[in-house]
């Protein structure tokens, strides 16, 4: 019954049977069925939830009715403490108003303790308070990496992130949902989830050539939006670009295509011998290095060409 709460805890401390039968007498069962609401924004949180099977979300509604996304809990092999406890941390602690809803996005299995009996544990056990003092630590450096994340790393590295953290959650959270917790509008995660569509479907020389050009086109652009257009991965320069104010990449059997437009091509001819181009594209062969200095070079003349007619 308790099983996945027990082997949670048993990461951080060491129970002998005693000890895990005093913790087990405070812990009940309880279950939510789908768009079901585990607590109301506004209401105290009386009860710490172990989610043991499901998926919920935590989320906060703005002044104007908009809703964000604070927490996504599951538990699987990708989860962390914060995914699994199933909890507005400051209202269960402080016994205050809850700043969030949680919801059910699926059925879900919910290991329950209350709020005097997490005391008791703490008061009665020490390797209770332990336990609690190490989720506590957890918890807040979760919450540090997150908030720095969301102020240094671009809206590419947090999906990135997000996909190594959370994969299979891509598939089963609503996109909003994930925008949302991503700090992203829904157009720009659908845009940075086709993108990795692409790459991932490449095989895995002209997936590493890709992805290298790529870190170099936004090394120099970092806000460019990536997007696909023609069916390949195209990065606009400015907000909302045009296929003129795009460069492109895509992949082939044995090369890389570059599309940095006709005057780029044309500006640096001379640098480009030894490679095949034409007209508005360049081939990078696959089976030689990455030429990162000049692709800069190339994107930086492309994104000033731009600027300079705005």
């Amino acid at each position: 019954m308790f099983e996945r709460y027990k082997g949670f805890i048993e990461q951080y401390i060491d129970l002998n049977l005693i000890e895990w039968k005093l913790f087990e007498s405070k812990l009940a069962l309880k279950s939510f069925k789908k768009g079901e609401t585990l607590l109301h924004q506004g209401d105290v949180c009386k009860e710490l939830y172990f989610i043991n099977s499901g998926l919920a979300r935590g989320y906060i509604i703005d002044a104007n009715g908009k809703d964000f996304t604070w927490s996504i809990y599951f538990n699987d092999t990708h989860a962390n403490m914060t995914n699994l406890f199933v909890t507005d941390y400051e209202s269960f602690l402080h016994q205050k108003p809850s700043s969030i809803h949680i919801e059910a996005l699926e059925d879900c299995e919910i290991v329950v303790a209350s709020f005097l009996d997490v005391e008791f544990i703490y008061n009665n056990l020490k390797k209770g308070e332990r336990f609690g003092r190490l989720m506590a630590q957890e918890a807040y450096c979760y919450l540090h990496n997150r908030i720095i994340a969301r102020e240094t790393k671009s809206a590419k590295e947090r999906f990135e992130i997000f996909l190594d953290q959370m994969p299979h959650l891509l598939e089963k959270v609503p996109q909003y949902h994930i925008a949302t917790f991503l700090g992203i509008t829904p157009q720009h995660l659908s845009r940075l989830k086709n993108a990795n569509a692409y790459l991932i479907n490449q095989p895995k020389a002209t997936q590493q050539a890709l992805e290298e050009l790529r870190t170099c086109i936004l090394e120099v652009v970092p806000h460019a939006t990536q997007l696909i257009n023609y069916g390949v991965l195209a990065f606009a320069l400015r907000k909302g670009g045009k296929a003129h104010e795009q460069i492109m990449i895509a992949g082939y059997k044995n090369h890389i295509g570059f599309y940095p437009h006709p005057d780029t091509i044309e500006a640096f001819g001379e640098d480009l011998r030894g490679y095949k181009f034409a007209k508005g594209s360049v081939q990078f062969p696959l089976n030689k290095p990455m030429p990162k200095e000049l692709v800069a070079k190339m994107v930086r003349y492309r994104y000033e060409q731009i600027q300079k007619r705005d």
